[in-house]
C-alpha cells in the first residue's frame, strides 16, 4: 500500500566509506544559533547518544552508533523534484539566496550491507570543527527535523566556525555528494492516479528506480523504551454485546514549524471477519469494507474473530509553513486475533409493589440478549399497559496506565490509555478524555497529549459518559 512519489534512471556506482559527504555519527543537540549566517560561528551543546535511525518522520535515538551516514547531491531546489522540503523559505532567508542545493541523507545498512535512504533535506552549514581538519554539516530534514552529521563522536559540546560566505563549504560538498553515473536521465511520464508511467526508450539500456512517500506510522510510548501505539485486541470483549474488539491505537501527528499539526499521517480503518483471511483475501477488500470505527462484539458468537487493522496515508495535508503539505503511503495491514468471552447473561425483575403471585416472566433468570422473555398476567384487574425498562449499571471505576505526577518540558507528547473499566457489566463503559488547561496539555480522543505551554500544572482526566462522574486522572507539572 505504498505511495509512488517519482520513477528516476539512474545508475550508481559503488558506495565509499570514507569521504567528504561521509559521516560516522549523526546528532540531535541544542544549537545556538539554531540557523547559523554566513561568517558566523555557532555553538553546539546538550550532546546525547548519537541517532541510529530515521522513521519517515525524524530521528530515533539510542546509545549505539549506527553509522556510517551519507549525504547525496540531488540538485537545486528550484529545478529539481522539491521532495516536500519545508525548510527552503528559512534557508533563502537567512542566507539571502535563491539557489537551495537539495541533499538526500542515506544510512549504512550493514545487514544488507548497502546505504539506505533516510530522508531529503537542505543543509544549512558545511564547517570545520574547532578550525580543525573534521568537517560538520547541520541537515535538515524534509519534515523540519534537525541533526548534526560529523566524524567524531561528542558527549558536551564543540564549537563550529563556517566558511564565510557558505560557498565554498558547500560546492565541496556537492561535489563530493554528486553520485558518479554514467546513464542519462530519462523522463518518465507518471499518472499516480492510474498508477502508470511512460517514457520513450533511449538507445540503451535504462535502469527504472522508485521512490516512495514515507508510511504512516503509529505514534511513539513515551516508555524508557518507545513502543508503537498501535491497537492490541480486547482481553475482556464479551460475545454479542457492545464491548470493543481492540484497545489502542494512536496515529502518529506531524509536527511542521515546531507546531504539531491536528491532522495526524493518517487515518486509522478496520475491517474485522469470523475467519482468518490469507493475502488473497486481503486484497480483495475494497474501500467500502474498512471503516474507521472500531469494530464491537455486537452479532458475534463466543469464539475467536480476526481483526485487520492499517493506516491510510493523508493526502496533501497542508501545513503551517507557507507552502508546506505532507504525504504519507498507507501503513501495512496488520491482523489481531480477538478471543471474545463468553455471552453474558441477565436476569427479569418486577418492579417493587408488583405482585409475584400474579406477574411472572419466562425466561426470568440467565438470559441473553435478542432473546424473547414472555410475561404473563394471572390476576383480574384491567391492565392498563406495561413497559420494561433496560436496568443501568453505572461505572465505578476507572484505571489508567499512568497516575500520580509526571514532569515534562514544552514539547513533550505521550499516550494515556484506560487499562480497565468496572464493572464488567456497566452500561455504557465510554470516556472521554479531557486537559483542565488545553493551553498547558492539550489532549486528543485517542489519549494522546502534547505539552504546549511553558509552565504550570495540568490535569488530565478520563470521565465515565454514563453520569456516574467517575473519572481518573493524571497530573503533569511543566517546567
Amino acid at each position: 500500500m505504498m505511495t509512488l512519489v517519482a520513477l528516476l534512471a539512474v545508475t550508481t556506482g559503488a558506495w565509499a566509506q570514507t569521504g567528504e559527504n561521509i559521516f560516522q555519527y549523526c546528532y540531535d543537540c541544542q544549537r545556538s544559533p539554531a540557523y547559523p549566517k554566513a561568517a558566523a560561528s555557532a555553538s553546539l551543546s546538550g550532546f546525547s547518544d548519537p541517532l541510529v535511525g530515521y522513521k519517515g518522520s525524524g530521528f530515533d535515538s539510542g546509545n549505539t552508533p549506527a553509522g556510517p551516514w551519507k549525504l547525496e547531491y540531488m540538485g537545486i531546489w528550484s529545478t529539481t523534484d522539491k521532495h516536500e522540503i519545508d525548510d527552503v523559505s528559512n534557508y533563502q532567508s537567512l542566507y539571502n539566496c535563491t539557489d537551495v542545493p537539495v541533499f538526500r541523507l542515506y544510512q549504512w545498512n550493514a545487514t544488507a550491507n548497502e546505504y539506505q535512504p533516510a530522508s531529503y533535506g537542505v543543509v544549512c552549514c558545511y564547517a570545520k570543527v574547532s578550525n580543525a581538519v573534521e568537517h560538520t554539516a547541520l541537515f535538515v530534514s524534509q519534515d523540519g527535523w534537525g541533526c548534526v552529521l560529523t566524524n567524531s563522536s561528542h558527549s558536551s559540546s564543540m564549537n563550529v566556525t563556517f566558511d564565510e560566505d557558505l560557498t565554498t563549504g558547500l560546492t565541496t560538498l556537492m561535489a563530493a555528494a554528486t553520485p558518479a553515473s554514467s546513464a542519462t536521465p530519462v523522463n518518465i511520464v507518471w499518472d499516480a492516479a492510474a498508477k502508470t508511467g511512460t517514457f520513450t526508450q533511449p538507445a540503451g539500456n535504462v535502469t527504472v528506480s522508485v521512490d516512495y512517500y514515507p508510511q504512516a506510522a503509529f505514534a511513539m510510548s513515551t516508555d524508557a523504551t518507545p513502543v508503537a501505539l498501535a491497537p492490541k485486541a480486547s482481553t475482556s470483549a464479551r460475545a454479542n454485546t457492545d464491548d470493543p474488539l481492540v484497545e489502542g491505537g494512536t496515529v502518529a501527528g506531524i509536527v511542521d514549524d515546531e507546531a504539531l499539526l491536528e491532522e495526524g499521517q493518517g487515518t486509522l480503518l478496520y475491517h474485522f471477519s469470523a475467519t482468518q483471511l490469507d493475502a488473497a483475501a486481503l486484497q480483495a477488500l475494497t474501500a467500502t469494507d474498512w471503516d474507521d470505527n472500531v469494530p464491537t462484539a455486537d452479532g458475534l458468537a463466543e469464539g475467536t474473530v480476526y481483526v485487520y487493522y492499517y493506516i491510510k496515508g493523508a493526502d496533501d495535508l497542508p501545513g503551517i509553513t507557507p507552502g508546506a503539505k505532507f504525504t504519507f503511503s498507507d501503513s501495512d495491514i496488520q491482523e489481531l486475533a480477538v478471543t471474545l468471552l463468553p455471552e453474558p447473561t441477565y436476569n427479569v425483575e418486577f418492579a417493587e409493589g408488583t405482585d409475584p403471585n400474579e406477574w411472572t416472566a419466562q425466561p426470568n433468570e440467565g438470559v441473553k440478549k435478542g432473546q424473547t422473555v414472555t410475561v404473563t398476567y394471572t390476576g383480574s384487574k384491567k391492565v392498563l399497559g406495561v413497559k420494561a425498562e433496560k436496568k443501568k449499571v453505572l461505572v465505578t471505576s476507572i484505571t489508567l496506565n499512568q497516575t500520580g505526577t509526571i514532569i515534562r518540558s514544552y514539547g513533550d507528547s505521550g499516550t494515556l490509555s484506560v487499562t480497565s473499566v468496572l464493572p464488567e457489566d456497566a452500561t455504557d463503559k465510554t470516556y472521554t478524555w479531557s486537559s483542565d488547561d488545553p493551553y498547558g496539555v492539550s489532549i486528543d480522543q485517542n489519549g494522546h497529549w502534547s505539552v504546549v505551554g511553558r509552565s504550570g500544572f495540568v490535569t488530565l482526566r478520563a470521565t465515565a459518559n454514563d453520569g456516574s462522574g467517575v473519572s481518573a486522572s493524571l497530573i503533569i507539572t511543566i517546567r
